[in-house]
């Protein structure tokens, strides 16, 4: 699994881009207290439902933000003063408009002294895409990924890179055969 060790302690507050809450609910099923955010209100609504349905409501919240609106609420003040243990943000890349960048660097601010960020981006288009995809070049590269956080790739006085890697992992396209895709991977701590 991506999201780190932190150390054996029990860290109780993660906020995770969340979609429909499949990380959500993974992460209040293993004891964390989770803030799910997403731009659509059906997504949060059929992942409250789905908190409900496995026991878990009590640990979670969620929030419809759009995320690129610098008034948007996270919920930081739900994690403390401090603000949260372990941000992830998975696969967030869109044909629709919206400024990741700044998403990206709200999110990382967002983490307490300690906490981790964990990334995860499409590196490269689907064997099965249209080439008009791989012409848009939404695939950042880890490199990438660190410069769109404001993290140097060596880390310094604010941040420690933990990983900054392009992996591989097995799937089944639509055709049903078996391909390897690329992800970037970033998991980044905050000092």
């Amino acid at each position: 699994m991506l999201i780190p060790d932190l150390d054996g302690t029990a860290r109780q507050q993660a906020l995770v881009a969340s979609a429909e809450g499949g990380d959500v609910l993974h992460l209040a099923e293993v004891g964390w207290d989770v803030t799910g955010i997403d731009l659509s209100e059906a997504a949060i609504a059929r992942a409250r439902d789905a908190a409900r349905e496995r026991g878990v409501a009590q640990r979670t919240r969620f929030l419809a933000a759009d995320l690129s609106e610098p008034a948007a609420d996270w919920g930081a003040h739900e994690a403390g003063a401090a603000g949260y243990d372990l941000v992830t943000a998975s696969f967030l890349q869109s044909p629709v408009a919206l400024d990741r960048r700044r998403i990206l660097r709200r999110a990382a601010d967002s983490l307490a002294p300690g906490g981790h960020l964990v990334l995860v981006s499409h590196g490269a288009p689907p064997p099965w895409a249209p080439p008009q995809l791989a012409e848009r070049g939404d695939f950042p590269s880890p490199a990438a990924e660190l410069a769109a956080l404001g993290v140097p790739a060596g880390g310094d006085a604010r941040w420690e890179v933990l990983t900054a890697e392009l992996r591989e992992r097995d799937t089944t396209g639509p055709d049903g055969r078996s391909t390897r895709l690329k992800d970037t991977v970033v998991v980044v701590r905050r000092r």
